[in-house]
Formats: C-alpha cells, sequence, structure tokens
C-alpha cells in the first residue's frame, strides 16, 4: 500500500465506524479518492459519534441551496457564533485548518476533518481550539508563515495568477502590522509606483523581508544581487531615494 493510499485509509478510518479491512474495500472501490469516497459513501457509511456531531453544527450553517457547503451568510453567522469578527486575522487560521478553498466558505468535509483534527467537536470546544490558533499565530513563526502563504491562494480570485493591488494591501495591513517595520511605506510604494498587481513570489518574499529588516533597519547590508524579487529591490531603492 502506497502512501497516498494509506492516507485514505486513515482518513477514512478517522471519520468512519469501519475497520481497517472494510476501509480499504469501500476505498478501493473509488481509487483510494477519499473526497470523492466520502461524497458517495456518505449517507451508508456509519459515522463515528464525533463526526456525527460536526455533521450537525455543519448543517446549522450550511447553504440552503448550496449543497454540501456553508456560504457567506453561514460563514459570517459560525465566525459570530465563535465570538471573532470576520476582520480578525485568526479566521485565516480557521479557513487554513477547514481547508476552504474559498473565501466565505466552507466545504463539510473541511469542516469535519479540520476541526477532528483539533478535537473540537462543540463551539465551545472550538473557541478554546480558536485561541490557540491565536497563541501560534503571535508565538510560532512557522505556524504564522504558513497562515501568511496559505492567505495569499485563499484570497485569490477565480482563475487568475496575481493577487489585485487592493486586496493584497489589505490583507498585508491585517497580517503584517506590528511585524513589519516599513509597512507604510511599502504599502505606498506598491499603490502608488508599483501598480502592478502581485504575485505569489512577492507575497510570500515580502513576509521574508520583514523578517530581515529589524537585523538590518537601514538596509545598509542589503544585498541587489541577492535572490530577492526585483520589486524589493526596486522598494529598497525608493526607500534610499527618498530616505524613508
Amino acid at each position: 500500500m502506497n502512501d497516498k493510499q494509506l492516507t485514505a485509509v486513515q482518513g477514512l478510518i478517522s471519520i468512519a465506524s469501519v475497520t481497517r479491512h472494510d476501509a480499504i474495500s469501500i476505498l478501493n472501490k473509488h481509487d483510494y479518492n477519499l473526497d470523492r469516497t466520502l461524497r458517495l459513501e456518505w449517507d451508508r457509511i456509519p459515522k463515528r459519534r464525533e463526526a456525527v456531531m460536526l455533521e450537525n453544527i455543519f448543517n446549522n450553517y450550511r447553504d440552503p441551496e448550496g449543497g454540501d457547503i456553508i456560504g457567506i451568510d453561514g460563514t459570517v453567522q459560525f465566525i459570530t457564533d465563535l465570538g471573532l469578527e470576520l476582520s480578525d486575522s485568526v479566521v485565516l487560521a480557521i479557513a487554513m485548518t477547514l481547508n476552504a478553498e474559498a473565501e466565505g466558505e466552507f466545504s463539510k468535509l473541511g469542516f469535519i476533518f479540520g476541526w477532528l483534527s483539533l478535537s473540537a467537536t462543540s463551539i465551545s470546544e472550538m473557541k478554546v481550539a480558536v485561541e490557540h490558533m491565536k497563541e501560534q499565530m503571535q508565538n510560532n513563526p512557522a505556524y504564522f508563515k504558513n497562515v501568511y502563504r496559505f492567505t495569499y491562494t485563499y484570497i485569490l480570485p477565480p482563475n487568475t495568477r496575481s493577487l489585485p493591488t487592493e486586496s493584497a494591501i489589505a490583507y498585508w495591513e491585517l497580517l503584517l502590522t506590528g511585524r513589519f517595520q516599513k509597512l507604510t511605506e511599502w504599502n505606498e510604494f506598491i499603490l502608488n509606483v508599483y501598480k502592478k498587481s502581485i504575485s505569489k513570489d512577492t507575497w510570500n518574499m515580502i513576509l521574508e523581508f520583514a523578517n530581515y529588516i529589524p537585523n538590518d533597519p537601514d538596509l545598509e547590508n542589503y544585498d541587489l544581487e541577492a535572490s530577492w524579487p526585483s520589486v524589493i529591490d526596486e522598494f529598497v531603492e525608493y526607500l534610499k531615494e527618498n530616505k524613508k
């Protein structure tokens, strides 16, 4: 059994009350595609108590006309019930945990698997998990980096390959305020000088640049020959020319 098949078996066992042998038998019918298996077999397989509890919570917020998703209205209510605002940065960590593919939407399987991974099967337990996410975002650079990088794909408009300037700036303000000493200057530069949409590489590397600046606040040792994106090189030149 290869890694993909093993992962699928473990995933099915985590959500369904089936033996390993039965899990293999069920998955084999669907080429070990766990998502497809669960979509087609959901009403037939016996589910674990925790999965049923999460499905019930999901159904409280699901879009009555949108199939197995929580749409924007349900998302607003769900986030409110967690004691949060949509503008809270931890909402992005929730979206990452629930494997959300579109802004303001949660799929049933992503919702169930995500909260199961945190052993949270009630709103009160989810609130506790969210507090831990907040702590992780604040104190765990690797976790914050994962959330930050996830955000780009999450907010990217459909059928596009780069992020509109206005969206990028709004989310930089949300995520990098207090983390990026030159955030105001960077946003001014992007808006007034660069005037282009933001690539994934630029999005990712600006976090690295934000982490670099505390060690070289005057950018005296910034190397134009290093592997920074050209837009960051241009920004550094802009700062020096304007003595910002």
